[in-house]
């Protein structure tokens, strides 16, 4: 069981040096930090933290630590439970009921993921993560290892929300090929790109934004992958970054719509047929602070263990795709972390 805690108290608090984070934005210098991550009972009031989400927004885990040096070793939380692979024949099999369930429910999409293992070192995980920032410098790279969650590592292409003053902005990120695929986007990662589109602006005209700019949709590289990408900004208002982040996530990129019959599938799927959790992957993280927060939904990651790496992978299904492209599109995902992993020295 987690311990909570008051996440906003920290005046009176001596912070063990049991944890480690380090993680750099897009065109800065890494940043690492020793102290403890605790389990936040209360995120409404946050602020001026580092905050992980799991999934479904349920747990949310606050980093209370110091800046160090760069760290060259580390005595890393492994988790013990091994989620397990799962193999093409298995994925194809429940890919073609969530298929033919979007078709028979009239629903529009659902996201259905996978586990992917690979071989990996546990003296290589400073390596991993300097190699992450080298080669992807575009996106959100992070580390982070607590007895809480295990130790995760990713870097993420997608905002969930940046936050200067009183300007907001978000973005509507889905459909996926490989970079090197030429052809125009067809119509269903058009359309798997609108529906995210579609809810976010929805989400915020329900609480009460309804004034916005938006670009795009257009083509954004990640990698080995490309997407599609529109890019949302508006004013804050009366609202809390807490509050907007509450009101998109997850969004339909990485769950489905309707949103909550989707989770619903996923959960039928995922975690009770297929017996694993998606844990922190497509939840969210960064920091949330007065000078400025940033928040990344936690894709391109996986969680590492003494001689294994667990990559997470999904992809987007709606009544037109076909099963076999997208365990395609998620081989090709797994290039982003696949590519590090084994070329770290």
């Amino acid at each position: 069981m987690y311990r909570t805690v008051d996440c906003n108290d920290h005046s009176k608090k001596v912070i063990p040096l049991s944890d480690f984070l380090a993680y750099r934005f897009p065109d800065h210098s890494a940043l690492h930090f020793l102290g403890e991550f605790e389990v936040c009972d209360n995120v409404s009031e946050l602020s001026d933290s580092f905050i992980i989400a799991d999934f479904l927004n349920e747990n949310h885990f606050v980093f209370n630590g110091s800046e160090v040096p760069e760290v060259n070793d580390f005595n890393w939380h492994f988790s013990t439970d091994l989620p397990p692979e799962i193999q093409k024949d298995a994925y194809i099999k429940h890919a073609s009921g969530i298929l033919q369930a979007i078709r028979l429910l009239g629903m529009k999409k659902v996201v259905f993921s996978r586990v992917k293992h690979a071989e990996f070192s546990a003296d290589k995980v400073i390596h991993f993560f300097n190699d992450l920032c080298n080669k992807y410098p575009k996106a959100f790279v992070y580390l982070a290892s607590s007895p809480l969650f295990g130790t995760w590592i990713g870097a993420s292409p997608e905002i969930l929300l940046e936050v200067h003053g009183n300007h907001v902005f978000t973005m509507s990120l889905a459909a996926t090929k490989s970079t090197e695929n030429a052809e125009e986007w067809n119509q269903k990662e058009l359309l798997e790109q609108q529906y995210v589109t579609d809810f976010i602006l929805e989400s915020l005209s329900e609480n009460g934004i309804d004034s916005y700019d938006k670009n795009g949709p257009y083509t954004f590289e990640a990698g080995p992958v490309k997407h599609l990408r529109t890019d949302i900004s508006f004013d804050l208002g009366s609202l809390t970054p807490i509050e907007i982040t509450t009101a998109l996530h997850p969004t339909p990129a990485v769950s489905g719509l309707p949103r909550a019959l989707a989770i619903e599938m996923i959960e039928a799927v995922e975690k009770h047929d297929l017996k694993y959790d998606r844990s922190l992957y497509t939840g969210f993280l960064g920091k949330i602070s007065t000078d400025g927060t940033k928040l990344y939904v936690n894709l391109r990651c996986c969680q590492l263990f003494s001689d294994t790496a667990c990559l997470y992978l999904g992809g987007g299904f709606t009544k037109d795709s076909i099963v076999e492209d997208e365990w395609e599109e998620t081989e090709r995902k797994s290039k982003t972390l696949l590519s590090v992993i084994q070329d770290v020295k």
